[in-house]
Order: structure tokens, then sequence, then C-alpha cells
């Protein structure tokens, strides 16, 4: 499930959401494609708002800070189509 599902499916505060909302902007004024692959598990430096690249369990690449649903790469790529 994405991120955003996620967002809308539970209780997250307005506060959560709009954290999500400026980490993808940040992704999107900043990345034309989402990564596809990592070499390592965890990017070391936070790289937005406490925001890092991380990779799932199941090898997926996330941006996530932990405290709300991760960005996915379909996230990006619906909100690239439409902005």
């Amino acid at each position: 499930m994405s991120g955003y599902a996620l967002l809308q499916e539970y209780y997250f505060t307005d506060a959560d959401k709009h954290a999500w909302m400026d980490a993808m902007s940040y992704l999107l004024e900043n990345y034309s494609e989402f990564p596809a692959d990592m070499d390592v598990d965890i990017q070391r430096k936070a790289e937005f708002k406490n925001f890092r690249f991380v990779k799932s369990p199941d090898g997926a690449v996330l941006f996530a800070n932990c405290m709300v649903p991760g960005i996915t790469a379909d996230d990006f790529n619906q909100f690239r189509a439409i902005n």
C-alpha cells in the first residue's frame, strides 16, 4: 500500500500529513526520478527534515522518517504526473 493511501486510511494528524507533503514537495523539486535501488539499506544522514532514503526488507526504496508512512516510488510517480 502506498504511503499516501496509509495517510488517508489511518488516523494521522494534520501535522503528520503536512510533513509527508513537505517531503513529497522536496522530492519533486530535487529528483527527476525516484531511486530504484540503493547501495546501502539506510542513508546515513537525513536529507530533508529527518527524511532519508531507506531500503525495506523486501527491497523497496522508501523516503521515510519512521513517523509517517514512507513515500514510495508509486507515490512519487503519481504526484509527478499531476504536478
